[in-house]
């Protein structure tokens, strides 16, 4: 098949997603040329040695209003199989004004969940999106009732889990020598964040929390990864509380160090305020056999039973995630045992591959018309 996927080139998830396809099939994606070159252009080399066609459209907002357009012919040039757009507000939108079918939409979860509620102008385009798509995917119960709410039929939704290579993501990768360079020391006790710092991702919560954590425990040390808008003022409320050797900002970590990372920390959390079904990264931590501790969103309480293999505290209470984190640093067999707990379910129900390709019978389903 020829398919063409619209998706943000920054976004590992698109690569994860298009890397499955591109084995076996010819792949265009169609992408816009966003300014954070450091994030695309790893991602682009990676996707192009795999031999996927990637076509960039301007991110300037004066040029916006003709992007639709662009793509349009851009689409109708490639002439593909089955058109398949990752995220609704935007290219959601794009494929919608392209008018190729099969057309195919995944939610990414704050597209429908809170892009919605920003005006009526993207209420409007995302219903407008929503409504030219003969399939929909989502990886939440919450992100598909809202798009129930939006008058889509049931029937057209299906879940599809993003997955986790649990090869990839394995306990075997634990190496505490990995965190020397970042403090000096290899430490007995790490908690790793790697969600960013978006308004979204609520990292300020965790950061109000480490004081507390730190009077319990205070050889605990934090690897703090990602970019996004709070990232510098969060640096400099650290270094504030004068807590800067024991918490380290990263920067975003490679996918190819990123396994052993996970692998290598003692306690994973999350902090966000709103997810669609489970968190890749959550799921990634989980196979790598870490305890969660996560703000109550999304479908985390089908993932995380709170104490059996991990704790679920409401958001933006740092105490309360404070409490549970100090728990887990100062029981060593509580950790191992959930996270044990937590690889058996990633391995029995986030495979990578199943899901993909579940989404390729998808595909088929639609070429031939039976969907």
């Amino acid at each position: 098949m020829r398919l063409c996927f619209l998706a943000d080139l920054r976004s590992i998830h698109t690569v994860r997603w298009i890397s499955f396809f591109a084995e076996n099939h010819d792949v265009d994606l169609i992408s816009f040329d966003y300014p954070e070159k450091d994030l695309m252009q790893p991602k682009e080399l990676e996707l192009a040695q795999k031999g996927v066609s990637i076509h960039k459209i301007s991110k300037n907002i004066l040029r916006l209003p003709f992007s639709a357009f662009v793509v349009r012919r851009l689409i109708k040039k490639i002439n593909p199989d089955v058109v398949h757009a990752h995220y609704v507000l935007q290219y959601g939108f794009f494929g919608a004004f392209s008018g190729i079918h099969p057309f195919v939409i995944t939610a990414w979860g704050s597209d429908v969940l809170i892009d919605p509620k920003k005006s009526v102008f993207h209420n409007a385009i995302i219903k407008y999106a929503l409504n030219h798509a003969d399939l929909l995917t989502c990886d939440g119960d919450n992100t598909r009732l809202a798009m129930i709410d939006f008058g889509q039929d049931k029937q057209k939704i299906k879940k599809i889990l993003f997955g986790v290579d649990t090869k990839k993501y394995h306990p075997n990768k634990r190496d505490k020598n990995k965190f020397i360079d970042i403090f000096g020391e290899c430490p007995d006790k790490v908690i790793i964040y790697i969600r960013g710092f978006r308004e979204v991702y609520d990292a300020g919560t965790l950061i109000d929390a480490i004081p507390l954590i730190l009077k319990e425990t205070p050889d605990a040390k934090f690897v703090l990864a990602g970019g996004g808008e709070q990232k510098e003022d969060l640096q400099k409320k650290v270094e504030s509380m004068g807590h800067s050797i024991s918490v380290k900002f990263v920067g975003n970590i490679s996918q190819n160090d990123l396994p052993y990372f996970l692998a290598s920390s003692d306690v994973y959390v999350s902090t966000s305020l709103s997810d669609s079904g489970i968190a890749a990264s959550t799921a990634e931590a989980m196979a790598s056999g870490l305890p969660v501790v996560s703000s109550e969103c999304g479908d985390i309480h089908e993932w995380i039973e709170d104490g059996i293999n991990g704790y679920i505290f409401p958001k933006g209470k740092s105490d309360i995630l404070a409490k549970q984190v100090t728990h887990l640093l100062s029981d060593r067999n509580t950790r191992e045992s959930f996270g044990r707990k937590c690889r058996e379910i990633i391995e029995t129900r986030q495979d990578y591959y199943k899901e993909m390709k579940k989404v390729e019978q998808a595909y088929r389903e639609l070429k031939e018309g039976r969907t």
